[in-house]
């Protein structure tokens, strides 16, 4: 008995398809979350630019003691403004990561947030769907052939679900492709802001 293969041509190879519907997920959950948060980004540059000024005038009253008393009012005015712009940037998730057990235990308590379940969901929920969508159609068909050794010691995983050894299914390209499309996204922007 022969393995299952693809049907007859189709418009685009299913590799390919699946490749667009993963960069199309990508996006759409990139908008949503733009949509979501572009309040707080607006509130995070109009704290920063007020508080720009500020820490520019301390600097010029620094080391003068004449001008301690102007210097600690505006201090305490730049103390204000910042704790605001931490708990904004801290809403949307922009504060630096915790290194060590701490990294760790920040971590593991952000996914069991249940207040954050939600929001968990609706960005991850179209991904999933079209995951499964993809797993089910291609189910048992290779979309990729290689040598058995070319993936190890991944190619068990990569081949399944049930395909032979060195070949790779939906399954695996769909998680391959969830992985590259965020990093190629990444690198075209990175090179589109220089």
């Amino acid at each position: 008995m022969s393995p299952p293969t693809l049907s007859s041509p189709t418009f685009i190879h299913p590799a390919l398809g699946i490749f667009l519907v993963v960069l199309t997920t990508h996006i759409v959950q990139a908008l949503y979350i733009w949509y979501i948060t572009r309040a707080d980004v607006n509130i995070k540059y109009q704290l920063e630019e007020q508080l720009k000024p500020l820490l520019r005038k301390m600097a010029t009253l620094e080391g003068n003691v004449d001008f301690w008393v102007p210097l600690a009012k505006l201090q305490r005015q730049a103390n204000v403004l910042q704790e605001k712009l931490n708990n904004v940037k801290t809403k949307l998730g922009e504060t630096t990561p915790n290194t060590g057990a701490m990294g760790i235990l920040d971590k593991v308590l952000k996914y069991a947030n249940p207040k954050k379940w939600k929001e968990q969901a609706k960005k991850s929920s179209i991904s999933t769907l079209c995951g499964l969508i993809i797993v089910y159609y291609w189910w048992g068909i290779p979309l990729f052939r290689f040598p058995e050794n070319f993936f190890w010691p991944f190619g068990f995983v990569l081949s399944k679900p049930w395909l032979p050894s060195g070949s790779l299914g939906a399954l695996g390209w769909f998680i391959v492709c969830t992985r590259a499309v965020p990093r190629i996204i990444d690198s075209v922007t990175g090179v589109w802001k220089k």
